[in-house]
């Protein structure tokens, strides 16, 4: 005659390994929400930065550098067809970077501004910059590397392109690319303070809405 308290101990441990099993997934589903929300806001962030520094410049910045300037080569020859939002939205997802990739590169792209003649952001310029650093941010902390090529299909260029661009940027940043903890939490709290997560969250709503409304 089979135990039947040996095999209510033995229904009941399964049932916990399997609610725990279950825990476990929900845990690293909801985590990985959280994380999302909190690309989501970052990108949202960035991109208002981005574009309060345009707007900034707008009476200031000149589409005719000097010639012999090779700040020339970050100027597209009319304005990108892409918006902002949606190229930095791309460079999220597509190239998957930690979100200290992006901060970092953020950081890059002011001292480039500060450092070179000409280099004041604009609508012809800040797609070619932004890229150009974030592949550099990669390189120094990203411990998987993603292919240059990939870089440059995601940034609508040639990868001989790009290659120049970084070399220009670099050059221009004398390869001073050390950031101080200070200046990195400093950009950190600048790209969180500018949008809130559950913002972001209600932006992500109204997109996947207006997708299934299409």
């Amino acid at each position: 005659m089979v135990n039947r308290t040996r095999v209510a101990r033995e229904v009941e441990r399964r049932s916990d390994a399997l609610a725990s099993k279950l825990r476990g997934r929900l845990g690293i589903r909801e985590e990985r929400k959280l994380e999302q929300i909190e690309r989501i806001a970052v990108a949202c962030g960035l991109t208002l930065l981005l574009e309060w520094a345009i707007e900034k410049n707008s009476l200031e910045c000149t589409r005719e550098p000097c010639m012999a300037d090779p700040v020339l080569m970050f100027y597209s020859s009319s304005k990108p067809n892409m918006s902002l939002k949606l190229f930095v939205f791309k460079l999220f997802k597509y190239l998957n970077c930690s979100l200290s990739v992006f901060t970092t590169a953020l950081v890059l792209m002011d001292r480039l501004v500060k450092k070179g003649n000409h280099y004041r952001l604009n609508e012809y310029n800040v797609h070619r910059i932004f890229l150009a650093t974030s592949l550099i941010s990669c390189k120094l902390l990203d411990d998987k590397q993603k292919p240059l090529k990939l870089f440059a299909m995601v940034g609508g260029i040639s990868p001989t392109e790009l290659c120049a661009l970084e070399k220009v940027c670099l050059e221009t940043l004398e390869y001073d690319l050390y950031v101080n903890p200070a200046v990195y939490a400093l950009y950190e709290r600048r790209l969180r303070a500018s949008v809130q997560p559950q913002n972001s969250l209600e932006m992500l709503r109204r997109r996947r809405s207006r997708k299934f409304d299409n």
